[in-house]
């Protein structure tokens, strides 16, 4: 049975107080070798979200960071959620003019650098290990008072790159978040006590999906700072990774390594470029569970997934939509087509 909190959390905003809640010593989060549960992880981002306020990030407020730390930006996602405000990772490795461009389009109340990052989560740190807890004196997340999260109002904006190669920005919603978790969840039946193993970026919607769905589902995301293969597959069998996401370059430098998957691993999901059949046949031989992901940042992550059961299954082939998104081949008169065309999706996970 996949457990998860889909009765009684509508708002993408209540999930991880009401995880710590129902679920305050299981674990949720590995990073650098410490392991939080839930009641620490809202702990610390309860602090966290007091710490922004006090430098004027207000519920509604867009906050743009210049970072590409996963454990920082992790935190962030939990803080903007919890005391609601607007969050937009950047690359810091984009060039200056494409930065200021995003940030004058995100119309960001705050910018702040990775190094000021640090200081204020380093700052939420000090401040959870001198603040005991006893029984039931949790801290809750410090959401505005008396204030109720619009769900159609933006809540990440995710920087993309439009057909001309000019920088743009996607804005997705929490009513989009929370269609694209549930939909993901059910088709993964990712429940407790489930680890996912975070080796994507999370200046990407696919790799800041993943801590939305762990703490959804109850489960534990185990952290990577970057990809190194030898570390992601010390990861995969000291942590018990029962989840993973990868693009094939990442799969292919695992089996290079490795070859055969620890047997805690039931789904790796491989997205973000075509899999070719080759490298599919090479990991369903050495027994990876895989599984093929389409989606966009338009999307909030994947919109299709499916297994590969056979090493004849062809990678490309993308397999039905996931609960809550339809899909049409149209032509360029915008008519719907069986022949080469271009897809149009829609749903409630789609962005506006």
């Amino acid at each position: 049975m996949v457990t998860s909190l889909l009765d009684s959390a509508r708002s993408p905003c209540d999930w991880l107080a009401q995880a710590a809640r129902r679920w305050p010593d299981s674990p949720a989060l590995v990073v650098q070798d410490d392991t939080l549960d839930y009641t620490r992880l809202n702990l610390r981002t309860a602090q966290l979200c007091q710490i922004l306020r006090s430098c004027g990030v207000e519920g509604g407020a867009t906050l743009a960071v210049e970072s590409r730390c996963a454990s920082l930006l992790l935190f962030l996602l939990h803080a903007a959620l919890a005391a609601d405000f607007v969050l937009c990772p950047l690359d810091p490795r984009l060039p200056k003019q494409q930065r200021t461009r995003l940030v004058e389009l995100a119309r960001a109340d705050l910018v702040l650098s990775e190094d000021e990052l640090v200081r204020l989560v380093q700052l939420a740190e000090a401040s959870t290990s001198t603040s005991p807890i006893h029984g039931s004196e949790r801290p809750q997340p410090v959401a505005a008072e008396g204030s109720q999260p619009v769900l159609d109002r933006p809540r990440l904006l995710i920087a993309t790159s439009g057909s001309g190669g000019s920088p743009k920005l996607v804005r997705l919603s929490d009513a989009n978040l929370l269609a694209s978790v549930r939909a993901a969840n059910h088709r993964l039946r990712l429940s407790r006590p489930a680890v996912w193993l975070a080796c994507l970026p999370l200046i990407h919607i696919g790799g800041l999906s993943i801590p939305l769905r762990c703490v959804f589902a109850g489960a534990c995301v185990a952290l990577q700072e970057g990809f190194h293969a030898q570390s992601a597959l010390d990861h995969l069998h000291r942590d018990q990774v029962s989840h993973i996401s990868l693009v094939p370059a990442m799969l292919a430098q695992l089996l290079d390594l490795a070859g055969r998957p620890p047997r805690a691993l039931r789904v790796a999901l491989v997205g973000g470029a075509p899999l070719s059949a080759s490298l599919a046949r090479r990991a369903l031989a050495a027994g990876w569970p895989l599984w093929v992901t389409y989606g966009m940042t338009e999307t909030a992550s994947m919109l299709t997934v499916r297994e590969l059961t056979a090493a004849d299954d062809d990678p490309h082939q993308l397999g039905i939509p996931l609960q809550g998104f339809e899909l049409r081949l149209v032509d360029e008169r915008g008519e719907p087509t069986s022949a080469e065309g271009v897809i149009q999706v829609r749903g409630a996970a789609v962005c506006d």
